[in-house]
């Protein structure tokens, strides 16, 4: 005897559909904040290597140092202070995707 989906009490199809949303959207989400967190730090860098007289530098040179500046600032600031507010906003969404009032 085969049971249709409607008749385990739920349409797994849109259950996974909904989930695969969720990773996406959440994937979404991290990406942007990084990338919020990534280009003013490259920017800052960048001006901090033209105020220091660094002009003259060729470009693969100049963009090692920022790099250099870059990756250890956001690998160990921004990028755990992006997972906590990720965190926080999944505790406050339910299993079910419903906003809590705590």
């Amino acid at each position: 005897m085969t049971l249709a989906w409607g008749e385990y009490g739920h349409d797994a199809p849109t259950v996974q559909r909904r989930d695969a949303m969720s990773r996406l959207a959440e994937r979404s989400i991290v990406a942007f904040l990084i990338w919020i967190a990534v280009y003013p730090s490259v920017l800052l860098a960048n001006y901090a290597l033209h105020a220091l007289g660094f002009t003259q530098l060729p470009l693969p040179v100049s963009v090692l140092l920022t790099t250099m500046i870059t990756v250890p600032v956001l690998e160990f600031g921004a990028i755990p202070v992006i997972k906590k507010i990720v965190a926080k906003g999944e505790e406050r969404l339910g299993v079910d995707g419903e906003l809590r009032d705590d």
